[in-house]
């Protein structure tokens, strides 16, 4: 039987998968330390965040890449669930991403 990580294990793990631009992996990681974090009556919102930070913006130049080459491949609705999701992940950093989604736009319906 496998022994379960330790907190900092599931952190360690979220911001390696943060790292990557891994969104599915970083939040699964980060929910399992949330889940032992309020456990062991520790805070880690502050690495939570941080690393959420990190993902999302690692995340965001490799989803506007999937939408291009779904443009490419003329597959259209993968194409604008990519163009949403960037959105999402801009919003949460603050970023601004329009001229990109724009460009994207325009290339999907030339």
């Amino acid at each position: 039987m496998r022994t379960p990580l330790s907190l900092d294990e599931y952190l360690t793990k979220a911001n390696n998968y943060a790292q990557q631009g891994d969104i599915l992996g970083m939040m699964i990681a980060l929910d399992t330390a949330s889940l032992w974090s309020k456990h062991l009556q520790q805070d880690i919102s502050t690495y939570r965040t941080e690393i959420e930070y990190n993902g999302y913006t690692n995340a965001l130049p490799l989803i506007l890449t999937e939408a291009k080459e779904y443009i490419d491949q003329n597959q259209i609705n993968q194409a604008q669930h990519c163009l949403t999701e960037a959105e999402r992940y801009a919003k949460i950093i603050r970023e601004d991403i329009s001229k990109e989604i724009k460009e994207l736009k325009n290339l999907m319906y030339s």
